[in-house]
């Protein structure tokens, strides 16, 4: 009894888990600084004034384009993991859409300093690439975490654990720091702090990869010939999960395109409609960010 208690103790602690797994984490809370600290600004930045650095967008332009990346940031990942799985494996697959994401954070920063005529092409250039980049890596990271683990050990729930607590810490620095820094000194200095957050997580993926995680993340899938994917469909073993897949993506795009609303709808309201002065200062709108993060 004394000994299975003593293994779930060990099982729960951070300094128990494998390095390669809190590496893992550590590029994941850095990839989710990135994500939201660039999508707390997104929205400010298209339509605040030319004057100001913006793009000088309508709030409705300014917020289909938030839609159309965060529909894009949940949808493709899909992909990315079919196509990690079946072609260039899990490991390849988070080193080349870090990569990718680390020119699309930077390449963010670059419409500022465009003429008019070229800084439209350099922002959705900037979030097909920031899109690519997160399409590529989501997934396989999350595979290789699972992979670290053999068999039935207990410290693979904990490390998921402490990845999804990453996610919140790095959304609520990135709510404080990136938001504090793009309005008070510029919105590219604030798109650059993400792109730095993404490539620091880059560098240390490259030189610790291959010495911490061993062979996690490297086997691929098994390929399946068409005829015998199309064999299966039209047997209960196929609808049902289906059915069930389904049902739960139904509920998770509801849920998400509410939730989203805090990085749309609520941002330009917190700007335009709340008052944020405390004495001489005023709280950037990307700190309300923060609370979601901090609270989850």
């Amino acid at each position: 009894m004394f000994a299975a208690s003593e293994s779930k103790g060990r099982a729960a602690s951070l300094a128990n888990l494998p390095k390669g797994a809190v590496l893992l984490i550590v590029l994941e809370l850095c990839e989710r600084f990135s994500f939201y600290g660039m999508l707390s600004l997104l929205a400010l930045f298209l339509s605040d004034d030319t004057a100001s650095g913006g793009f000088g967008w309508t709030s409705s332009r300014a917020l289909s384009v938030v839609g159309i990346y965060s529909a894009l940031a949940y949808s493709l990942p899909v992909l990315g993991g079919v196509l990690a799985d079946r072609i260039w494996g899990a490991r390849r697959g988070i080193a080349m859409g870090a990569t990718v994401m680390t020119a699309g954070h930077f390449s963010m920063a670059l419409p500022a300093f465009l003429q008019a005529e070229l800084a439209e092409p350099a922002l959705f250039g900037a979030i097909a690439l920031l899109s690519l980049g997160n399409m590529l890596m989501k997934s396989p990271l999350t595979i290789t975490l699972g992979d670290v683990f053999e068999g039935e050990d207990p410290r693979r729930q904990t490390a998921f654990a402490y990845y999804y607590v990453s996610i919140s810490v790095g959304g609520l620095f990135a709510g404080i720091l990136v938001g504090s820094v793009a309005e008070s000194i510029g919105w590219h200095w604030g798109f650059s702090i993400a792109g730095v957050s993404m490539g620091f997580a880059l560098l240390i993926y490259l030189s610790l990869a291959p010495r911490l995680l061993g062979q996690a993340g490297t086997k691929r899938g098994e390929s399946q010939s068409s005829a015998t994917i199309f064999s299966s469909i039209g047997k209960p073993a196929f609808y049902e999960p289906a059915l069930l897949l389904v049902i739960m993506a139904g509920f998770i795009c509801v849920f998400e395109i509410g939730w989203f609303q805090l990085y749309g709808s609520w941002t330009v309201f917190i700007r335009d409609s709340v008052a944020r002065e405390i004495g001489n200062w005023t709280v950037p709108v990307p700190w309300f960010h923060a609370i979601n993060s901090a609270v989850a």
